[in-house]
């Protein structure tokens, strides 16, 4: 192990650099240069070290077109000049392998299969092979596709040789002397071994049908000597069966060789490399649409893993973010790319984003792609897919702290070595001889992801931590020094519970390694559970961790280092947590958020915050450490506080309706996935689909009147507006830029106070509002309508009133003060006075926000710094006596930028005494 926890410590920020998140980039509007020559110019300005160009709806020119391979040719020379990289997405829209939807439309003989099962009139089960009747999200919607059904053949090596040829081969062929400079690489996006038709079980993953091709029954009477096509049937036998074993075997060997071999060795003789990820991460789901999640992704030069941030828990999907890094670990890669926070809830705040980067980090998910800059947010745009993170953000202005800390988290347990003392052999075979009538995701009935999930637990529970050991690759196992070794990694033991049934290889190699005496955990689940738990953890006689925590809950796993071992802790619970830890050697706490790494002098008590990380190091002479916090005791500052915008506050409009056929219809939600939070209704109704003009009206309420108010608007769709009954002369209108370029004309001289009437005509290009979403979402994306207000006024329970700038003492709640859909930076300023003796003794501030938001604390003008996620302490030195001015500067959540109110504000400030 070549990295020192010495070199680190003093060189923590440098050696994080090639951690810092990459962002995909959104091509979903017009492509023009300038907008393009902006999105790179800010990208390399914020501190991104590479970006992943995703062709996605919204995009007006044809995907494959002489002008697309001119805008591509255009970025990578953007990137080129910033020093940037680039990974080539390999498709418009996902899933990957249609080229937008071209391939299907040329080579109809290519569009896939599957198996499909259902039951007659007498229940007895039909199984026929069937071609997909559904239109995905890469060929719905954009005005070059022609709403093609199906997709790629997968299974086949033609079919998939000639996606390469129509989509990667083009690519570089039009933009290849740029590739071996920019490039990285090609990301695939979720293939499959099969795509079915809309008769599903809970969700379009959860589907009743297996993966088949043409080939598939003279490639299986090969290789098994036997006919497959009497068999289908049996392959809904619930009981384990030789031919559903012989069918998967045939399946995973046609999908590999189709597709991950193919993409993989056409990107390698092109000088780039492969990653993306399959659909899903879920274990059953992998199987059923992958074959064997070890073959294809061990084939990538970055295994990848989706990460969906719309889940405020990520508990549920922790045997994933571990399978993949042990797929990369095995197949002796050190990176695994992860796409990151796509579907994520609109009020996620950079502190959420953090705290999984630790989880990233410490599962050993390390290249992270975050979504992301789009080229356009006007109309349908702001509500397809993911919600920006970027410069369209409130907190934009915070992202170098939050990008230094975000490297910081991922880079200290990566560039250690993981001591897993477990092996976890993957259930393949018993995954494989799942049912496609049953429900995949644990119910009852099927036991491979429960007691798998059971075991992995109870490793957790122990103080340990593991890793997947597969199928495919058991057979490199030895017996050294009375550990288990495999070329990438070694483990005190493998477990294998009894309850699952495996291959005869795979029992082979196991019976084999017993012999030897090696630790092969063979015994029923439960009896294994009993055993690990009842072990002493292997770090205990160097490390005493005590805790008020449920057992399990604090995950401990270890790191090597060339001088010494780093412990991650992290609380896996929505509570806060005490834990008390000591050892004999030099122990140091490591901080991401900050870079400092502190010394620490016998216990280290530490309260860990809810799905908190902390990070311990030990090694035999003490690393060099910064310097110790200043330690104090805290009082409230209790004075009066102004609450100053930095911008204009903005306010939908209220009880907006569109004339239809049948009369005037309510506008729709704005995000039909996040029905537990309130919103205000903007969107086009779904029964307008496929129109292009629309009549409005709304109103809004005035209690009082502001001194500036205009009605802001997107100028390419908005074509005539009355307040009142009054025109409103849009060519008037002066830009503004909120979430994208804007027009904002003047109104106040035709509002009243009371109800305001507003009138409108719109005219949206048909691609707008014809726009499908894919089976994922269940959901037609339409329009946001966005003609809002703008000006100086609160909006309190929807009604506008003038500012009120009459001071107050904390908490300051700011959604209820009236900024519940103000889009940028608030600051709250309170004055306050030092004796003599006070200013000596003060050495810091320590702020308390009702949510965890960007915060910047300045004392009469002068920044004491930036936070992006608790603790809000400020160090303070050489304060002189007399009157200060104290200023907070907080910023809203993206929630705001599609008016989903969120609490935000302050709920105290002390200052520290020594």
């Amino acid at each position: 192990m070549s990295n020192s926890l010495h070199t680190l410590a003093e060189n923590w920020l440098e050696m994080s650099q090639p951690y810092r998140p990459s962002a995909f980039w959104f091509w979903n509007a017009d492509m023009n240069h300038t907008r393009m020559d902006e999105v790179v110019a800010e990208m390399a300005a914020s501190g991104l070290r590479e970006f992943l160009i995703h062709p996605v709806h919204g995009m007006t020119i044809p995907y494959l077109s002489d002008e697309f391979f001119e805008r591509y040719r255009h970025a990578l020379t953007l990137a080129k000049k910033h020093g940037l990289k680039v990974w080539v997405y390999d498709e418009f829209g996902w899933p990957s392998g249609v080229a937008g939807g071209f391939l299907l439309r040329e080579h109809p003989e290519f569009n896939g299969w599957f198996l499909k099962f259902d039951k007659d009139e007498h229940g007895a089960v039909t199984a026929v092979p069937s071609h997909p009747d559904v239109q995905l999200d890469n060929t719905l919607g954009a005005p070059w596709t022609q709403n093609e059904i199906g997709y790629l053949d997968t299974l086949s090596v033609d079919a998939v040789n000639c996606f390469i040829q129509m989509n990667h081969q083009r690519i570089y062929e039009e933009c290849g002397e740029l590739f071996h400079e920019v490039v990285r690489g090609f990301f695939t996006d979720e293939p499959t071994t099969m795509v079915i038709n809309e008769k599903r079980l809970e969700g379009c993953w959860n589907t009743i049908g297996l993966p088949w091709t043409p080939e598939l029954p003279a490639r299986f009477e090969k290789m098994h000597g036997y006919d497959i096509q009497a068999h289908y049937v049996e392959l809904t036998d619930p009981a384990p069966c030789q031919f559903r074993q012989d069918y998967w075997a045939v399946v995973k060997q046609m999908h590999v060789e189709a597709y991950h071999a193919q993409m993989s060795d056409w990107c390698h003789a092109h000088g780039v490399g492969y990653t993306g990820h399959l659909g899903e991460n879920a274990f059953l789901m992998q199987v059923k649409f992958a074959g064997s999640a070890y073959q294809c992704l061990s084939l990538m030069d970055e295994p990848g893993i989706d990460y969906l941030g719309m889940m405020p828990d990520p508990e549920h999907v922790f045997m994933e973010e571990v399978l993949v890094p042990s797929i990369a670990r095995h197949s002796g890669h050190d990176r695994v790319y992860c796409e990151a926070f796509g579907i994520s809830r609109y009020d996620l705040r950079l502190s959420d984003m953090l705290q999984r980067a630790q989880m990233f980090g410490i599962y050993g998910i390390n290249d992270i792609a975050l979504m992301g800059f789009h080229q356009g947010l006007t109309g349908v745009r702001k509500r397809t897919y993911w919600p920006p993170l970027f410069q369209s953000c409130p907190w934009w202005e915070f992202f170098p702290q939050f990008r230094d800390a975000f490297a910081r988290s991922i880079a200290l347990p990566s560039l250690g070595q993981h001591q897993a003392r477990y092996a976890v052999l993957y259930p393949q075979y018993q995954l494989e001889q799942n049912n496609p009538f049953q429900n995949g995701f644990g119910l009852p009935g099927e036991p491979v992801m429960p007691l798998t999930e059971e075991v992995c637990r109870a490793i957790y529970e122990a103080g340990e931590s593991y890793e997947f050991v597969f199928p495919e690759m058991v057979g490199q196992a030895e017996l050294c020094d009375g550990h288990i070794k495999f070329p990438y990694a070694e483990y005190d033991a493998l477990i294998a519970p009894s309850d699952f049934r495996y291959f005869e290889a795979t029992d082979a190699v196991l019976d084999g390694l017993e012999k030897q005496n090696a630790q092969i955990l063979r015994q029923p689940a439960a009896q294994i559970i009993q055993h690990i738990t009842s072990e002493k953890s292997c770090w205990a006689e160097r490390l005493t961790l005590q805790t008020d925590a449920p057992a399990g809950s604090i995950r401990v796993t270890r790191y090597e280092f060339g001088d010494g071992e780093l412990f991650a802790l992290r609380n896996t619970t929505s509570e806060a947590v005490s834990v008390n830890i000591s050892s004999s050697q030099h122990m140091a706490r490591w901080e991401p958020l900050s870079g400092a790494v502190y010394a620490v002098e016998g216990v280290e008590a530490h309260c860990m915050a809810p799905q908190g990380c902390l990070y311990l190091s030990l090694t035999s002479s003490a690393v060099p450490s910064s310097a110790q916090p200043v330690l104090g005791h805290q009082k409230p500052l209790d004075v009066m506080w102004s609450v100053t915008p930095e911008t204009a506050n903005t306010a939908t409009l209220s009880d907006m309706e569109f004339r239809g056929q049948e009369g005037w219809i309510a506008a729709t939600s704005m995000d039909p996935f996040i029905p537990e939070l309130p919103r205000n209704c903007t969107g086009i109704p779904a029964v307008l689909r496929g129109e292009t003009h629309f009549e409005m009206r709304a109103q809004f309420e005035c209690q009082s009147l502001p001194t500036q108010l205009g009605m802001l608007f997107e100028t390419e769709y908005l074509r005539s507006l009355t307040v009142n009954g009054q025109s409103v002369y849009l060519s008037q209108a002066q830009e503004a830029i909120v979430w994208d370029r804007l027009g904002c004309v003047d109104i106040l001289g035709l509002v009243k106070v009371g109800t305001n009437q507003v009138t409108a005509r719109l005219e949206y290009p048909q691609f707008e509002t014809s726009v499908h979403n894919d089976a994922f979402f269940e959901a037609d994306v339409m329009p946001s309508c966005d003609v809002c207000l703008m000006g100086d006024f609160r909006l309190v329970d929807c009604v506008i009133t003038a500012e009120n700038f009459t001071p107050q003492h904390l908490p300051i709640n700011l959604m209820q003060q009236g900024w519940e859909q103000y889009m940028g930076v608030m600051g709250l300023e309170g004055r306050f006075s030092l004796s003599e003796p006070q200013a000596n003794q003060t050495v810091g501030f320590d702020v308390e926000l009702l949510k965890h938001d960007c915060l910047e604390l300045l004392v009469d003008g002068q920044s004491l710094g930036k936070r992006v996620t608790p603790p809000y302490r400020f160090d303070v030195s050489g304060l002189a006596a007399g009157d200060h001015t104290l200023t907070l500067r907080l910023s809203s959540t993206s929630g705001n930028l599609l008016f989903l109110p969120a609490d935000w504000g302050v709920a105290g400030v002390s200052i520290i005494i020594a």
